[in-house]
């Protein structure tokens, strides 16, 4: 028995032994798996995730990369450079974002002043032609002055939310033969540079600002124009005279509470005139004379009650007189309109539904054209009438 003991327990302890060689070789050679490991690859996309990372924070910009200078950035100079970009240390706290090969965008969100602006454009960019220029939610520039975008020029200058004031008229000198799109919106700009250098701009968005009266305007190449949120009241009867190109204006929430007739008749190429949520209370005579076809004039949410026989002219689309103070429609001042297969929406007006309507009610062609919403002041569609009223009564 003894030696039966015996050869159970050699057995058990050469068993231990080979499974502590097997767990030491395993070690060591994973040990040397990680020792001999490369270092990784650092890609574009992952460079410019870090770098986005430590822009969201000033904190920890100032607390590790913080300067001496408040206009130098001292950003690691070991970040690679990402062609077609500059080096990102030189600009920071702008962030440069190559698209595909030929074109590249800035974002400057994050500078903490004028001064700093201008050192970040004072550096070196192998290439200057950028696609576009963004800044967002700044609160440290106030004003954009000759030079303080260095050589660069832009396809589009994007500035939003932020405390911008001043736009100098030379600020954006090297942008007159690429600029394209000028959208500055909500933003505290008080009067908006001359645009009759760019030779190339199509699109001017301008909403929220602190405008007082109508720009004065003149461009070749304008077809957009968005001006939305000012204490406008009148547009000049000759806003858009120099502007031969435009297709789109955009003048809601202007407090607007007159229209000059024949503003916009210079106009050949205007499709879209949007001016709804104003204090609009009457359409003279030739106030609308509109060119081109499939066009769109919106007047919605004014307080219209009254409108001319001949108010509108050359409307070949769509009229929205959505929540106005409508209550009758007299055939002589919508029919035109709707022979000319323009389609009327009229929803939320106080409408009487009485005789004044049955030139529609009774007629299946127009009435199809006067969208399915509009009601009476009771509540009930016009869609929903019952012609025999109209017959017998009427």
């Amino acid at each position: 028995m003894n030696n039966v003991n015996k050869t159970f327990n050699m057995q058990r302890s050469t068993a231990s032994q080979r499974t502590s060689c097997l767990l030491i070789v395993y070690i060591i050679l994973h040990v040397g798996v990680i020792t001999q490991a490369k270092e990784p690859v650092i890609s574009q996309d992952s460079v410019i995730s870090d770098i986005s990372h430590v822009s969201s924070s000033n904190t920890t910009y100032r607390n590790f990369y913080g300067s001496k200078d408040n206009n130098k950035p001292n950003f690691p100079k070991t970040m690679p450079r990402i062609i077609p970009c500059p080096e990102a240390g030189d600009i920071w706290p702008c962030e440069c974002y190559p698209i595909d090969n030929t074109t590249m965008d800035i974002n400057c969100s994050n500078v903490t002043s004028e001064g700093q602006l201008r050192y970040v454009f004072s550096r070196e960019f192998p290439f200057q032609n950028f696609r576009n220029f963004i800044i967002r939610g700044n609160f440290h520039v106030n004003a954009l002055r000759e030079g303080d975008l260095g050589p660069c020029s832009f396809v589009s200058i994007d500035i939003r939310d932020s405390a911008l004031i001043i736009i100098d008229n030379l600020a954006l000198e090297r942008s007159y033969n690429t600029l394209e799109a000028l959208v500055l919106i909500n933003n505290n700009i008080r009067y908006i540079p001359d645009i009759s250098p760019f030779s190339r701009l199509n699109r001017l968005d301008f909403q929220y600002n602190a405008l007082t009266e109508f720009p004065f305007l003149n461009s070749s190449t304008l077809q957009t124009l968005i001006l939305r949120g000012f204490p406008f009241e009148v547009i000049p009867p000759t806003a858009t005279l120099y502007l031969p190109a435009l297709a789109y204006a955009d003048f809601a929430y202007c407090h607007l509470t007159e229209i000059s007739p024949g503003t916009f008749t210079q106009n050949a190429q205007l499709s879209y005139l949007e001016l709804g949520s104003n204090r609009l209370t009457s359409i003279p005579r030739d106030t609308f004379r509109l060119n081109g076809t499939n066009n769109t004039l919106l007047l919605q949410y004014n307080q219209i009650n009254d409108v001319h026989p001949d108010a509108f002219s050359g409307i070949t689309g769509k009229l929205t007189m959505n929540s106005n103070r409508l209550q009758e429609l007299q055939e002589e001042i919508w029919r035109p309109l709707l022979d000319a297969n323009v389609m009327l929406y009229i929803a939320g007006n106080s409408f009487t539904c009485g005789c004044d309507i049955a030139w529609i009610i009774l007629n299946p062609t127009l009435l199809y054209r006067v969208h399915d919403e509009a009601t009476c002041f009771t509540g009930q569609k016009f869609v929903e009438l019952d012609p025999a009223w109209y017959i017998n009564m009427c």
